[in-house]
């Protein structure tokens, strides 16, 4: 088990964590990573460097048919 330094948390908060959806006004690739994509029902998808990463855990070469065309981009400092 691989123990995650209160910094590294710290900076992986900043990425992943957002206040605002906006919609979309370019192709889902160009967004940097981390980016969410709002789902229809709940949850969403992150850009990840292999694609984009559903919020349960698997990762997929795009974006679900059930995204809403809202991004939320990440908080990176």
């Amino acid at each position: 088990m691989t123990k995650v330094s209160n910094e590294e948390q710290s900076n992986n908060a900043n990425v992943l964590l957002c206040d605002v959806w906006v919609r979309a006004d370019k192709p889902v690739r160009e967004y940097p990573l981390g980016t969410k994509f709002k789902a229809l029902m709940g949850g969403y998808w992150i850009r990840v460097e292999r694609g984009f990463k559903w919020c349960t855990g698997s990762t997929f070469p795009n974006v679900g048919g059930d995204w809403t065309g809202d991004v939320c981009l990440p908080n990176i400092t």
